[in-house]
């Protein structure tokens, strides 16, 4: 299993950003509730396209991943296109 924390969200497109233990950072849309900023799932590798993750208590948050090992500039980018220029 990997590791994820939720380090960023945007409500309005859904998006989320997880970072791995490794320091490497995703971009997943969430399709059924939208986490908390630091909650942590356990999922598969990412790749892209769907996916389940489990958090704490077994809470079950699926998700599309988008972007996969990309950097962090990018994972602010893709969440806050709207704040650059």
């Amino acid at each position: 299993m990997h590791h994820y924390v939720v380090i960023d969200t945007n409500s309005e497109d859904r998006s989320i950003a997880l970072r791995d233990p490794s320091g490497h950072y995703h971009v997943a849309r969430a399709t059924g509730d939208m986490p908390l900023v630091d909650n942590a799932f356990e999922g598969p590798p990412p790749h892209l396209g769907s996916a389940l993750l489990v958090g704490r208590g077994g809470r079950v948050m699926p998700v599309i991943f988008d972007l996969v090992d990309t950097g962090q500039v990018d994972v602010f980018e893709r969440l806050h296109a709207s704040l650059t220029p």
